[in-house]
C-alpha cells in the first residue's frame, strides 16, 4: 500500500472563509498553547530533578482537553473552541509533539540530516501557519466531481479542478489539509492507493544538467528555458511594494493593497508550477534513465551574483517534482555525486580542467582541443555517470556491470 497527495485550489465563500481563518487561528493557538505547556514542563523538571515531563500527543491533547473550557474564551468571557472541530485541536498538538520529538532526537544525534530547533510560536501573518488538517469524519468529504465538504464548515466549498481526474469519489482518504497561500485556500488530500510497480517502455537516456542562462541542458543537445516571466513582473511588484511601504501598517489601505501584492505573486507561483510540471513530466515519460546534479543549494544561495535567479529558477521543486514523476512512470532517476566535476570534466579524453570559472560558457580541452558548450558537456558527463550505474536496456550502452 503507498499514499499520495493531491492539491487543490478551492474557492470558499465569504462565511465559509471566515469559518476557515477561524479553524485555522484554532489550530494555531492549540499549537503555541502546547509550547508554552512543554516549557512549563522543562522548567518543572530542571527545579525538581525527579519529576519526570511528558511531551507525547496524547498527554498533551488530555491536558487541553481539561483546561480549554478556562483558556478558550473572547474578551466577553465567551466560550469558542466549540465552533471548530476537535481534529483541528488534536492534528495541531500532534504535529507539535512531532516537531519537539525531531528537535530532541537532533539535539541527542539521533536524527539525521540537519539541526533542528526548538519549536517556533506560529504567527498568523505568515501563510505557512495557516493551516489545519482533519483525520476523522472525512470518509464522505468528497460531494461530486466539484465540490467538497468539511467538518463545521457550512455548506459545499466550489473547487476549481475537476477531483475526478485525478481521485475517485470511493478512494480511501487518510487526511485532508487546508492551507492558504498568497489569499488563495488550497486542500491536500493524502489518500492510499495500490502500490504498482512501473517500467518505463523508453530506450533512451539522458543527462541533465541545470543552470541559470539555459534552465535545463540535455545531453542530446537540447536546451529548456523555463520559467523566465518572474522577470516581467520584477519591475510591477518592485513598484507597487513601494507604494506599500508609503501606507499605515495595519490600514485598510494597507492591508488591501498587500492583498493585491499577494495575488501577483500567486499568479507567478502558478506560471512556474505549472512550467515545472511540465518539464518533469516530459523527462519523466521521454526517458528510461534520468541522470541529474545533487546540487547543494544552500550553498548556491551564497553568490550574490546569481542568487536571485538560482531561487526564482527553483532547482528544489524541480528535483523534488521529478523524484515523483519518476516514481509514478517507473523511470529510473540517478543522483550524480555532490562532488562530481561534471562541468571541468571532458566528455571524450576525461581530462578536468582546474581553471574553469562559471564565466566560462564553452569548454575547450586542453588535451584533446575539443570546443564544446559546457552544459552539454555537463550534461553528457552526468548521463554517462547514470549509465555507468544501472543496467540499460538501450544500444548504446555504458554498461558498469
Amino acid at each position: 500500500m503507498a499514499y499520495k497527495g493531491y492539491k487543490f485550489a478551492i474557492l470558499p465563500n465569504k462565511t465559509q472563509e471566515r469559518e476557515l481563518y477561524s479553524c485555522a487561528g484554532a489550530a494555531r493557538f492549540a499549537y503555541n498553547w502546547g509550547i508554552d505547556e512543554i516549557k512549563r514542563e522543562l522548567d518543572l523538571a530542571n527545579q525538581d530533578k525527579n519529576y519526570k515531563p511528558s511531551f507525547s500527543h496524547y498527554e498533551l491533547r488530555k491536558k487541553f482537553n481539561v483546561i480549554k473550557h478556562e483558556i478558550c474564551k473572547d474578551s466577553f468571557g465567551n466560550e469558542w473552541w466549540q465552533y471548530n472541530s476537535k481534529e483541528v485541536y488534536s492534528n495541531a498538538i500532534k504535529n507539535l509533539s512531532v516537531a519537539f520529538k525531531n528537535f530532541a532526537d537532533s539535539k541527542n544525534g539521533n536524527r539525521a540530516g540537519m539541526r533542528v530547533g526548538f519549536p517556533k510560536y506560529k504567527n498568523k501573518n505568515l501563510d505557512r501557519d495557516n493551516s489545519f488538517s482533519y483525520t476523522t469524519g472525512i470518509d464522505n468529504s468528497i460531494i461530486d466531481s466539484h465540490h467538497i465538504s468539511l467538518p463545521k464548515i457550512s455548506g459545499k466549498i466550489y473547487v476549481n479542478e475537476n477531483i475526478f481526474k485525478r481521485i475517485t469519489k470511493h478512494t480511501k482518504i487518510n487526511r485532508i489539509t487546508v492551507s492558504i497561500k498568497n489569499e488563495r485556500w488550497y486542500v491536500s488530500f493524502l489518500v492510499e492507493s495500490e502500490a504498482v510497480q512501473k517500467v518505463n517502455a523508453s530506450k533512451k537516456h539522458v543527462g541533465v544538467d541545470l543552470g541559470v542562462k539555459e534552465f535545463v541542458t540535455l545531453s542530446n543537445g537540447a536546451h529548456i528555458t523555463g520559467f523566465k516571466s518572474y522577470l516581467e513582473y520584477e519591475n510591477a511588484i518592485s513598484k507597487e511594494q513601494q507604494k506599500l511601504s508609503r501606507m499605515k501598517y495595519g490600514s485598510k489601505r494597507f492591508l488591501k493593497h498587500r492583498k493585491r501584492i499577494r495575488k501577483i505573486y500567486s499568479h507567478i507561483l502558478g506560471i512556474s508550477n505549472n512550467e515545472l510540471n511540465h518539464i518533469t513530466k516530459m523527462l519523466a515519460l521521454s526517458f528510461y534513465l534520468v541522470t541529474i546534479e545533487d546540487l547543494n543549494i544552500r550553498n548556491m544561495f551564497k553568490n550574490r551574483g546569481i542568487s536571485k535567479h538560482i531561487q526564482n529558477s527553483k532547482f528544489g521543486d524541480f528535483k523534488r517534482m521529478l523524484k515523483h514523476k519518476c516514481v509514478d512512470y517507473g523511470t529510473t532517476l540517478v543522483l550524480a555525486d555532490r562532488w562530481f566535476p561534471s562541468s571541468k570534466l571532458c566528455h571524450c579524453c576525461g581530462n578536468i580542467n582546474k581553471n574553469l570559472t562559471i564565466k566560462d560558457r564553452v569548454y575547450n580541452c586542453e588535451n584533446c582541443g575539443i570546443s564544446i558548450d559546457r552544459d552539454i558537456n555537463a550534461a553528457i558527463n552526468l548521463d554517462k555517470y547514470g549509465m555507468n550505474r544501472v543496467d540499460s536496456r538501450a544500444e548504446d550502452t555504458i554498461n558498469a556491470r
